[in-house]
């Protein structure tokens, strides 16, 4: 089938829903790109909902911005050329051209591309600067073959690489919201990304957010089947969010996936729960000399996601209450669990590595510090988990003691020996 491109004009029919879907592949996944644009124009926009995408691939091609139909594409706008996807102002642009041309009743966002956890990426700073992060990230790898240009300034950017933070993408999402309401939905098409820290950084930009818990094989989430139930107006916003889950690439081999939908209505109250017991885990450290032991125990026992410091959240908690004796820690924990069933709206892991998955990991580093970026998040300040980290993380990295210096013997003296000798033993 032929796919046609036709221009646009700039206001069109309110709709019940707008799809927007930022894919920022100018790294390793542009090669991925093409199916699926595919797979989404195989339904695109219908009668209920317009389907608008800007993707940008590897290289110093355009950035392209167009409505999706069935066989059809239409240019949106005026063309972009090489911009930073990692760009905070590029993602505001994009998000805000489609709100004022589409003006749609729901509006649902994703972000396609790679996602880190709680990993190490590059930043660059407006100014040019590259600094190291190392916090919940959706990250753009950028391989470009000449500058990026600012958006907003028209001057080069000189980068190889760029992260969108979740700092940067908070304040991405509330100056939409300033503008144009509350989201109804965002999906992070990408991997490591349905963290309790993420959640919590977006909570009042949208209503509904769909990310997995590890990693979502190649070409990522699929939507075909989203889109063709959103034919029907009145389709619940968390029905839509669990058709995004339901829907992503099916794992084979050794693949695996763990998307989930989260309530972000709930988060404040989910946050209240992991304070409670975050509190009484840091008393029982420093109160309990066999602590440490034991939430070690359950921290290394709970379902831990490969490339990432995260583990599912619900499975920690069982942990403690199987492994603690504290009861105040085990009542904790066990609110916490209930705190997630009712935050969690629906979950789909896929693959054995991920069997058990309930649906919101949480950072636990198996490391002796966290980030100063890590600090600045939204959790990071309003609860106690970092208070919780700093007790446990010094302690389960303890400095490594120095060798006695050598002892000094003088001349005629007998020496002795620098540590005690066992006695020994009989044959």
């Amino acid at each position: 089938m032929r796919v046609e491109e036709r221009n646009m004009a700039r206001k069109f029919r309110t709709k019940e829903w707008a799809v927007m879907l930022f894919i920022a592949n100018d790294n390793d996944l542009d090669t991925f790109t093409r199916k699926k644009l595919k797979e989404i124009g195989t339904v695109g926009s219908t009668t209920a909902a317009d389907v608008i995408i800007q993707f940008d691939t590897r290289g110093t091609s355009a950035i392209r911005r167009m409505r999706l139909s069935r066989g059809l594409r239409f240019p949106l706008r005026k063309l972009q050329w090489e911009t930073n996807t990692g760009d905070k102002r590029t993602l505001i642009r994009f998000i805000d051209l489609t709100l004022e041309d589409f003006h749609p009743k729901r509006a649902m966002f994703v972000m396609s591309n790679h996602g880190s956890g709680f990993a190490i990426a590059n930043d660059v700073t407006p100014g040019g600067t590259r600094t190291h992060v190392r916090a919940p990230v959706f990250q753009v790898f950028d391989a470009r073959e000449r500058a990026l240009i600012a958006p907003d300034t028209g001057r080069p950017v000189e980068s190889s690489s760029d992260a969108l933070d979740n700092l940067e993408l908070k304040a991405a999402l509330m100056s939409i919201v300033r503008k144009h309401g509350r989201l109804e939905l965002i999906a992070f098409d990408a991997c490591l990304m349905n963290t309790f820290e993420v959640a919590y950084q977006v909570r009042h930009a949208a209503r509904v957010m769909v990310g997995s818990q590890s990693n979502i094989p190649v070409p990522g989430c699929r939507f075909t089947a989203t889109l063709e139930l959103m034919r029907d107006e009145a389709v619940s916003t968390a029905d839509v969010a669990k058709a995004v889950v339901n829907n992503v690439t099916p794992v084979e081999f050794d693949q695996f996936s763990a998307m989930a939908a989260v309530d972000l209505g709930k988060a404040d109250d989910l946050a209240e729960a992991i304070t409670v017991l975050a509190d009484a885990l840091t008393k029982m450290l420093r109160n309990d000399p066999g602590a440490f032991s034991a939430i070690s125990h359950a921290h290394l026992s709970a379902l831990a996601f490969l490339d990432s410091e995260t583990i599912d959240l619900f499975d920690f908690c069982q942990k403690l209450v199987e492994m603690v004796a504290d009861e105040d820690v085990r009542e904790a924990a066990t609110d916490v669990q209930a705190a997630v069933e009712q935050f969690v709206l629906h979950k789909n892991p896929c693959g054995a590595v991920v069997e058990g998955a309930r649906g919101i990991s949480i950072t636990l580093p198996r490391r002796s510090e966290i980030s100063d970026t890590y600090r600045q998040l939204d959790f990071a300040r309003e609860t106690s988990w970092v208070g919780f980290l700093d007790t446990y993380l010094q302690q389960r990295f303890l400095p490594i003691p120095e060798e006695p210096a050598g002892i000094v013997i003088s001349p005629g003296a007998e020496a002795a020996p620098a540590f005690p000798q066992a006695p020994s033993s009989p044959m």
